[in-house]
């Protein structure tokens, strides 16, 4: 689609990432769904580790998804490349669907069906998830933490909801 990123602006990206002073790099592939894009991200995971032949810098890599399209290839690739990923579990069963809407109220259960299988397959610590706070978790610390630890999650990670596009609209906004 038009919003794809093309090979040519990745490899601009890669270019600029490399000119950082920092000798660790962590790319983290964000956005609507990378997983959507899954060629990209082998793309730019196999160019960046090539320029960092002339580098030397540590490279860590981070996928950003909702798990749904989660298989055995791209498990596979993330075990062979090291790569982390990182989804959203906003707290128990009710709060999740709540914030992630879809038809059949099934986003808790692909979810929690995604992490177990990251889990399984390349270890619980390759998985992390953030968790999106609305006035609907306040007062609920509790059941959130202990819906963490039951899935296995060592860290909560927390961020307010974002006034733009999706997340706007579902608020009553624009």
């Amino acid at each position: 689609s038009e919003y794809d990123m093309s090979r040519d602006t990745a490899a601009r990206a890669l270019q600029l990432v490399f000119r950082s002073p920092s000798p660790h790099l962590k790319l983290e592939f964000q956005g609507g769904e990378p997983l959507l894009n899954f060629p990209m991200v082998q793309w730019i995971v196999e160019q960046a580790k090539q320029l960092n032949q002339d580098h030397g810098k540590q490279l860590a890599f981070v996928i950003a998804t909702n798990l749904a399209l989660l298989d055995d290839y791209i498990l596979d690739f993330c075990d062979r490349e090291d790569i982390y990923l990182s989804t959203s579990v906003d707290g128990p069963q009710d709060l999740h669907n709540g914030n992630r809407r879809r038809p059949g109220q099934d986003s808790w259960q692909r979810t929690v069906a995604g992490i177990q299988m990251v889990q399984e397959r390349l270890g619980p610590d390759r998985i992390s998830a953030l968790m999106t706070t609305t006035e609907a978790s306040l007062g609920r610390a509790r059941d959130i933490i202990d819906t963490y630890a039951s899935l296995g999650l060592q860290h909560v990670f927390l961020r307010p909801i974002s006034p733009y596009g999706f997340a706007l609209r579902k608020r009553g906004g624009a």
